[in-house]
């Protein structure tokens, strides 16, 4: 007979943080992101620098020089050169991250997650340690909000604490009958404003309801010596074990893969029936 599954957290606590709002302030607070696995930055860009970039960004949908990946509702790949990658030179940027690692402050992606009228379906519940590379603990996303990110247009929402979990294991849909009993906090984001977020951190997104964009500016900050480091944000980048350029390049058979084979699969399967029809 199996055992039922527990899962044991201070549910007082984070009642206290939610109604306290202390999650959230113009300085970033270290100690609420360690022990919550998330913060919200409020004003932590200029309104000339969001527009700058949230510019930048729509110069390149129009020019198509980036577009939405195939096996991911909202994720937009940035390539190296891209103009939107220089967030990670901006002086402000720079003051924002320099208390982490000891000032040896690396990335290892930088890309857009937006939602909009052709892209608006709810994102499930997931940690996304199980998508990256490297070490996973101490790695965090910085969610810039290029535009209003709020419940309505599909804005992230968070587990508090749920980090603490480490990682489960699977990048699938982490059961509703486990994120019921936890409590969940809409961030709802104006623009020049940074989610950080824990990447071990439970979270998901509702549909884009209004229609109205929702565009996060992402970049995933690390320890600078991880291997996998891409970018040198600050600091110091000396590691004799490096992994360079794509990583889904380690597999011959790797999880996208045969997503894709089994699309195919699945298209000509499709055909099959509508001819015997």
């Amino acid at each position: 007979m199996k055992k039922k599954l527990s899962l044991k957290f201070p549910k007082k606590k984070i009642q206290n943080l939610i109604i306290s709002k202390k999650y959230l302030g113009n300085h970033l607070n270290m100690k609420v992101l360690n022990e919550f696995g998330f913060y919200v930055l409020k004003n932590a860009l200029t309104k000339k620098l969001v527009e700058k970039y949230k510019n930048y960004y729509y110069e390149n949908i129009k020019n198509q020089k980036i577009k939405k990946s195939d096996n991911h509702i909202t994720q937009v790949i940035i390539k190296e050169k891209n103009k939107l990658n220089n967030i990670i030179k901006e002086n402000k940027f720079i003051k924002i991250v320099k208390n982490f690692y000891e000032g040896n402050v690396g990335c290892d992606f930088i890309r857009i997650v937006r939602k909009d009228i052709y892209n608006k379906d709810l994102l499930f519940t997931h940690q996304d340690t199980g998508y990256q590379s490297g070490n996973t603990n101490d790695k965090y996303s910085l969610f810039i909000a290029l535009t209003e990110c709020n419940e309505f247009n599909g804005g992230i929402n968070i587990f508090p604490g749920t980090h603490k979990y480490g990682y489960l294991g699977d990048v699938g849909e982490i059961s509703k009958k486990i994120t019921d009993k936890f409590l969940m906090l809409k961030t709802n984001l104006s623009d020049g404003d940074i989610l950080f977020m824990n990447s071990n951190l439970w979270h998901n997104s509702y549909e884009n309801s209004n229609l109205k964009d929702r565009i996060y500016l992402e970049v995933h900050i690390q320890n600078s010596f991880e291997p996998n480091t891409k970018y040198l944000v600050l600091g110091k980048s000396n590691n004799e074990w490096k992994i360079s350029g794509d990583t889904k390049n380690l597999f011959t058979n790797s999880r996208t893969s045969r997503i894709k084979i089994l699309n195919k699969h699945l298209s000509r399967l499709k055909k099959m029936i509508n001819k015997s029809l």
